[in-house]
Order: C-alpha cells, then sequence, then structure tokens
C-alpha cells in the first residue's frame, strides 16, 4: 500500500512538471504542427505525412507519433493543447512503465527511486512538453525492453518476435534512432537466453525477418507509390524515403559536414535584449567537441548529469564486493533465488548496454547532435543511478569499517559534481555572482545544497563511531536528507521548461533561459518560442487575391499539384509556410522543404503549376540564416532566378505592417501566364 501510493505521489508529480502550463508553449514546433493540421485533413496526408494540406512535400520523419498527433486533434479539436497533451501522457506513462521494469527484478524501493528520478530528469520533461517525435520514441524503447527482458528470461522465441516488432515500431517513430539497441537485444539473447546456441540463432533469425517486416513496411510502401500519385520526400535529394532513411536521418547525423553542423542563427548586435537574444539561440545548439567526456560537462551535463558520481561510487562498490570476498557464488537450491539472481544479471546487461550504446553515439556524433537527443539516455541514467544508491547502501553492511568512510564522501562528491554541472551549463557563473544579479533565490539554494550536504557529510562520519543499531537509524536520516537536497538543482532545471517557453523544435531544460527571460520580459517577446510570427496581413492580402479554381475529379495527388486546392502561396523552406498553414489550413507549398535544399520544385514544373493556376505568389529571400548556411541559396537559385525574372515585385506596404522588419519580398507570378 505504502508502495503504491509512493508511487502514486511520484507520477503525480511527473504529470505536473508535464502539463502545468503547458498552453504557453503554443504550437511548439510549427514544423511538425502544421504536419499534423495537413495530415488532420486527408487520409491521403496522413499516411504519406504530408507537410502542406495539398500534399506536396512530406516531413522529415515516419508517420507513427504524429499519428497519435492527429489522433488528439481530432478527438480535441486542433488546437495546441490537443497537439502537445500526448507527448505529456507519453512521459508519465514511461515514468511507470520504468518503475514496472526494475521492480520485478531489483525491488520496490529501487523502482520508486528509479521513477522518480526519470520523472525529474530535466531533459525528459523539456521533450515531453513539446510535439517532438522523442517522447514516443522512449517509450516505445521501454516496451522493447520490457519484452527483450521477459524474452532471455524465459527463453521465449514468441516474446523475442515481440521485442523485434516493438524495435521495429520504435524505427516507424525515428528510423535509424529506433533500432540503436538492437545490438545489445541481439547480444542479449544469444548470450544470455537458455536454450541451445542453434535454438537462440535460429529465434534471432526469425525475429529479424519479422523486426525488417514491420520497420520497412510505411516506407517500401511509399517508395513504391508512383512519385506523382504522393508527396515529394521530405530531406532527401532523390526523392527517396530510403535516401531520407540512410541520409538525412543517419549519415548527416553521424558524420560531420564542415561547417553544416555548427551553423547557428546570429542576431544583429545592439542593446542588451538584442544580446540576450542572440545567447538564447545560440544556447538552442549544442557547440561542445566530441570526444569521452563530451555528455558530462556544460548545457549536455545538466540535461541528464545530475547523479553520474553515484554510478562511478556504485562501480567501486561492486569491485570492492566482488574482489573483497563478500560476494560468493550462489550456494543454495532454492529455484526462486536463482532464477532472480539470473533476471538481475541480465536487466543489469541490458542497461549498461543501453548507456554504453547511446553514451558512445552521442560522444562521438561528429553531425548534427540535439540536446533533446538526450532523452534516450535519461531512464538508463535513472536506473543505474537507483541500482548504484543501493548497492552502497548493501556496502555498508558487509564492509561497514570501509563504508563508513565512503558513504561521508558521497555527498560531497555529489554536491561538487552538481555545482560544477551548473557552472559550466551557465557558463561559469559564480554562486556570488548571483547576489549581485538579483538571483538571491537560486544562490540560498546552493547555500542550502551545500549545508545539507556538509551536515550529512558529519552525521555520516561521526555514525562510525556509534553503535551499529544507532548507526544505521541515523544514516538512513542523514542519506534521505542529502538526498532530499540533491533533488533540488535537477528540479529547478526541470522547472525551467515548466516556467518559461521552450522552443518547439530544439527542446532542452535551460535555467539560464528561465533567469534571462524573468529579467527581461522583451527578449522573451522577440524569441516567441511556440508563437506563430505576425502574418495577419500578408494572410489576408492572399485571401482577397485569391482567385477560385475548379477542383480535379480525380483520387489521386500529383507532384506539384494542389490536387483541388489552390496554393495560397510558394515559400522558399518551411519557415514561412508552417504558420499559414496552422493558421489557416490552406494550402502553401515550401517549394525547397525544411531548410531548402530539396530539389521538389524546378523552374519548369513551377512554371506549369502557374501556367495552371494553381500557384500565383511566390516569397523570396524568406531564408533563415542557418538554412543560408547549409546552401538554400545555392540549392533554390534557378527557382528564384526565374521567378525574379517572370514576376512583378508586390508592393509591401499591402501585405506588411510598416513596423514589421525583413528582407523578404511577395512576387506576383500571374504575369508569368501566357
Amino acid at each position: 500500500m505504502k508502495a503504491n501510493l509512493a508511487l502514486l505521489v511520484i507520477l503525480a508529480l511527473a504529470l505536473a512538471l508535464r502539463v502545468t502550463g503547458l498552453e504557453q508553449n503554443g504550437w511548439g514546433a510549427d514544423y511538425y504542427t502544421a504536419a499534423v493540421r495537413s495530415m488532420s485533413i486527408s487520409w491521403h496526408n496522413l499516411f504519406y505525412v504530408a507537410f502542406d494540406p495539398a500534399g506536396f512535400i512530406s516531413v522529415d520523419k515516419p508517420p507513427l507519433a504524429l499519428w497519435l498527433q492527429v489522433a488528439s486533434v481530432k478527438l480535441f479539436g486542433f488546437q495546441s493543447l490537443a497537439l502537445l497533451l500526448p507527448q505529456a501522457l507519453m512521459g508519465v506513462v514511461s515514468v511507470a512503465l520504468l518503475y514496472h521494469l526494475v521492480k520485478r527484478n531489483f525491488g520496490v524501493g529501487i523502482a520508486l527511486i528509479a521513477a522518480l528520478l526519470f520523472a525529474l530528469m530535466p531533459v525528459s520533461v523539456a521533450v515531453n512538453r513539446t510535439n517532438n517525435t522523442d517522447s514516443a520514441l522512449v517509450l516505445v524503447l521501454l516496451l522493447a525492453a520490457w519484452a527483450m527482458l521477459k524474452a532471455t528470461e524465459e527463453s521465449s522465441a514468441k516474446i523475442l518476435i515481440l521485442a523485434m516488432v516493438l524495435v521495429g515500431v520504435a524505427f516507424n517513430v525515428k528510423m535509424l534512432a529506433g533500432v540503436l539497441l538492437l545490438p545489445v537485444f541481439v547480444l542479449l539473447y544469444i548470450t544470455m537466453a537458455k536454450k541451445p546456441l542453434v535454438s537462440r540463432i535460429r529465434d534471432l533469425a526469425v525475429s529479424s525477418v519479422v523486426l525488417l517486416l514491420i520497420s520497412l513496411s510505411w516506407a517500401t510502401v511509399v517508395q513504391l507509390t508512383p512519385a506523382d500519385q504522393r508527396p515529394y520526400i521530405g530531406s532527401s535529394r532523390s526523392n527517396s524515403v530510403f535516401e531520407l532513411i540512410l541520409g538525412h536521418n543517419a549519415m548527416s547525423r553521424l558524420f560531420s559536414a564542415g561547417d553544416r553542423a555548427a551553423g547557428q542563427p546570429t542576431v544583429e548586435p545592439g542593446a542588451d535584449t538584442r544580446s540576450t537574444v542572440r545567447e538564447l539561440r545560440l544556447r538552442m545548439f549544442v557547440r561542445s567537441a566530441t570526444g569521452p567526456l563530451r555528455l558530462w560537462s556544460g548545457q549536455l551535463a545538466a540535461q541528464i548529469g545530475w547523479f553520474l558520481p553515484v554510478l562511478l561510487f556504485g562501480l567501486a562498490a561492486w569491485v570492492v564486493q566482488q574482489f573483497g570476498g563478500s560476494s560468493r557464488p550462489l550456494a543454495t537450491d532454492d529455484i526462486k533465488v536463482v532464477q532472480l539472481a539470473h533476471r538481475r544479471e541480465i536487466s543489469l546487461c541490458l542497461w549498461i548496454g543501453w548507456l554504453l550504446t547511446y553514451w558512445l553515439i552521442y560522444s562521438y556524433l561528429g553531425g548534427i547532435i540535439h540536446f533533446y537527443y538526450l532523452a534516450t539516455l535519461a531512464p538508463v541514467l535513472a536506473v543505474l543511478a537507483a541500482m548504484a544508491g543501493a548497492k552502497l547502501w548493501a556496502l555498508r553492511g558487509a564492509h561497514r569499517r570501509l563504508a563508513g568512510w565512503l558513504l561521508p564522501v558521497l555527498p560531497l562528491a555529489l554536491g561538487g559534481w552538481q555545482i560544477y554541472v551548473q557552472m559550466s551549463a551557465m557558463g561559469w557563473q559564480s554562486i556570488a555572482s548571483l547576489w549581485s544579479q538579483r538571483e538571491a533565490w537560486l544562490a540560498f539554494i546552493h547555500a542550502a545544497l551545500l549545508a545539507t550536504l556538509l551536515a550529512s557529510a558529519a552525521t555520516l562520519l561521526m555514525s562510525r563511531f556509534m553503535a551499529a543499531r544507532s548507526a544505521k537509524r541515523l544514516d538512513s536520516v542523514a542519506l534521505m536528507a542529502s538526498g532530499m537536497a540533491l533533488l533540488l538543482l535537477p528540479t529547478i532545471w526541470s522547472l525551467s521548461s515548466v516556467r518559461v517557453p521552450a522552443p518547439g523544435v530544439l527542446p532542452s531544460a535551460d535555467l539560464y533561459r528561465w533567469q534571462a527571460l524573468t529579467r527581461d520580459p522583451i527578449a522573451a517577446g522577440l524569441l516567441r518560442f511556440g508563437q506563430l510570427p505576425e502574418q495577419t496581413r500578408l494572410i489576408e492580402f492572399l485571401k482577397s487575391q485569391r482567385k477560385a479554381i475548379s477542383s480535379p475529379a480525380t483520387g489521386t495527388l500529383s507532384q506539384g499539384s494542389a490536387a483541388g486546392h489552390q496554393f495560397l502561396l510558394a515559400t522558399s523552406t518551411t519557415h514561412w509556410a508552417a504558420p499559414i498553414i496552422i493558421r489557416t489550413g490552406d494550402a502553401v507549398m515550401a517549394r525547397g522543404g525544411y531548410h531548402g535544399l530539396d530539389p521538389a520544385t524546378t523552374p519548369d514544373s513551377l512554371r506549369r503549376m502557374v501556367d495552371q493556376g494553381q500557384v500565383r505568389f511566390a516569397m523570396l529571400n524568406d531564408v533563415l540564416q542557418l538554412s543560408r548556411r547549409l546552401g538554400a541559396d545555392q540549392a533554390g537559385s534557378e527557382v528564384t532566378s526565374w521567378i525574379r525574372a517572370q514576376g512583378k515585385l508586390v508592393d509591401p506596404s499591402l501585405w506588411r505592417d510598416a513596423t514589421e522588419r525583413g528582407d523578404a519580398e511577395l512576387y506576383d507570378l500571374r504575369s508569368a501566364t501566357p
């Protein structure tokens, strides 16, 4: 009963962190939000993950996670809360699932601690408050881990097939990212399942076929669909879903492309507010060099790394037990005890393999990496930290003298580590400087943390000179106090995602953002996280100029075809197109895809659409600086030249307020029609 109550409290805390003030995040990542609105319009768009209502181009992800969002907006209406709520709920379900996974082999206590740490993990809170697809990915990976553990424990081919089905589902959530744990799963089964080697190999061979069928089912159907009957495959150069899988969603993530991965938006220098906005935008990107310590400093560490010393101390405790004579082979005929020991070995191997896989990939990832990727590391770090803490406590009973000196060091080491993470993530902002920056509450938190840990360390040190029973009681109180204190900074970082809006397309926890936007509310207005840009006059102008056209009576889509819809506008990238689609539900053509790099449109195809009355207005100079650094201007140069040569520049006063800034140009292509 107490365990159930504790779990309910943890789940309530997880829910509160994920839904409180959720509406402030607005439309989240408008690229995916526009796709959700477009997908909710027709079954064709739903299946092909169309970015726009006309089905001209698709987004860069498989459909599964976005289907869940479509289901929500169809049920509750197209509104921001309906869009964001599924991810928040998936985050809470993931916490409950992690508790179940740990409890079945390691007991209620460790399971509760793991669930609490996972619920408070800053990157998990940040990701679960957006419409990013990683919330679904983590949930499916945990389900696959559950099935893989049972398959290995029971040496069951049927459950192994279920595990591979779930890995295939994960692939259809985020492609390559969904199958990174596959080598760990295979090694786990081949080495630890209790059946003949030939049988294990046969089981893996059969389940691998199932995995391929599930993983590639959607992609194969899309690839076999004639190109003129589906959207152009966004973020591909050859209109191929397999290029998207192996290129944009694989090789570009693993390998650097020179300055391509380092491209970041810039802001004009000037007033303090502009400087603040510039720094906040730069902090949305990972700028740390690759290497084994990459994840354990700066903003990356602040997402997941608060309890790393516990893992190291737990490893030391394991070494002591293994080589200090307290760890002996089981000498029992109790089959339940033997089975439990075997299940624990399997579970531990799974979690360690999970940790090593993602640590190696994220540490040495030379291509695209974002803070929210670390959401896949959050559950395993929570589990291993809880296990390591339990191992340290067990060491106290077996090696009381050694533990008497080791346990007092642990709170101080953890406290020092958390202060290091805090300062490195905040740009080495010292505790003393917080007083001068009107952040006294944060300075007080640091002071309270250090005072509590010092008192706990002193108590743990004194207890070694007391009787065993009294010492154990005193140690429990001291460790509980230090444990509560050590949750303060991670919780505050999680609250940073609750207190201020976060960038939906690049979610991360950032206490610096909370501080900066609290001190400078004007900067918050300039950042507009989750809020749509002001396009009212543009939309009104385009709608007033729109001509009615007859709808073709076909049930198929053609590349470049409006399929019964007239494109309200043709933009260079999705940057201008997505907000208009979200607001109006009208078709807007992002002729170059997300960054303007996709050859989805040529001068000839655009001319044909203009001739057919499908497109009249086109936007130029609407490309973000980041997209320019990636080569958008060069990729779209031929289309841009054609628009300038054939179109007529529209007076900006007709479609833009005088106070609006920017170099965007609107062209009327009606003059290009013979």
